[in-house]
């Protein structure tokens, strides 16, 4: 890591040494012990590292931060270039050209990083919890037993109420009963276009396999063989 990212923490001296890479050489004589995080994976992740301190000046150094095999290795980062992306505890991030990060495009991507969701929601056990929730109708009287807050009359209103309306939930899908939609191309003779689909966790792949083919089941999507247009 560049010294000028540094300047605060207690330095420890190291062997110095000559690190050649594609961008070019530097050297170090310093270790640090940093604390980071990687946003596009999990936001409040922290992860502990010791690093070598690049005594480069800034406006000469062509990377701020190198993380080695040995520290993708130890965190279980996994690069999967047959899919171009890369994948870590269930998060899974594109790789970019490093010609993506220009002047352009860097405020953008910054103000993206610092807007992501709180990366608990990516969290293992939270997505297979909320996965293995299946269709069930609601039972009323268990919902009504559970309205403490409110008084026997209207808790008899509330349950004449439901049992009115109670088809919206026995735990099937409705439908909206319309004439056929057609959308029109700005570009008449515009090319089909078909795009690779997003990837999706390997951990993950079971659960949107069973719930695509529960929606196929219920008539909201039909499974076809090809489209010329196809978008993520």
């Amino acid at each position: 890591m560049n010294h000028e990212f540094l300047t605060h923490l207690k330095k420890k001296q190291s062997k110095p040494t000559v690190w050649n890479t594609k961008g070019g050489t530097f050297n170090t004589s310093a270790k640090c012990d940093i604390s980071f995080v990687l946003p596009e994976f999990h936001e409040s992740k922290d992860i502990a590292a010791e690093v070598y301190v690049d005594n480069s000046p800034k406006r000469d150094a062509k990377y701020d931060m190198i993380i080695g095999r040995d520290l993708l290795s130890s965190l279980g980062i996994d690069m999967v270039f047959s899919e171009r992306v890369m994948v870590w505890d269930n998060a899974t991030v594109p790789m970019r050209s490093t010609r993506w990060l220009n002047a352009h495009n860097i405020e953008l991507y910054e103000a993206h990083i610092h807007h992501l969701n709180d990366p608990i929601t990516t969290e293992a056990e939270r997505i297979q919890s909320i996965l293995d929730i299946k269709y069930a109708p609601a039972d009323i009287e268990e919902t009504i037993g559970k309205c403490f807050n409110l008084r026997e009359s209207e808790q008899e209103a509330l349950r004449k109420l439901l049992h009115k309306y109670e088809d919206l939930f026995d735990g099937t899908l409705g439908k909206w009963k319309t004439v056929p939609v057609e959308i029109e191309l700005l570009d008449p003779t515009a090319k089909p276009y078909h795009g690779k689909a997003y990837p999706v966790p390997h951990s993950q792949e079971k659960k949107l396999k069973e719930e695509i083919q529960r929606l196929v089941e219920y008539g909201v999507l039909r499974k076809i063989n090809h489209s010329e247009w196809g978008f993520p």
